[in-house]
């Protein structure tokens, strides 16, 4: 069963990307919202910007880190081992 009336307050990045009617709900037996659906396109431009998100993140997490620097070369040696 799907519940096409949609209710839900998106946060500005996901207001940006997804217009309330191309959402639609599922619910369970009792008429609880247990998932959404959306677009493909809105899915892929959601999953791009949280994997932005996490990198400026982890660039901020390293930044604050006051370890040695190492040359690049070194860094991806290491990696590679």
């Amino acid at each position: 069963m799907i519940n096409l009336s949609v209710n839900f307050t998106f946060n500005e990045s996901l207001k940006k990307h997804i217009r309330m009617e191309e959402s639609n709900y599922i619910i369970d037996k009792k008429g609880r919202k247990i998932a959404v659906q959306i677009p493909i396109k809105v899915y892929n431009k959601l999953i791009a910007e949280s994997e932005e998100l996490y990198e400026i993140k982890e660039y901020r997490k390293a930044k604050k880190h006051k370890g040695d620097a190492i040359p690049l070369e070194q860094a991806f040696k290491e990696l590679e081992d």
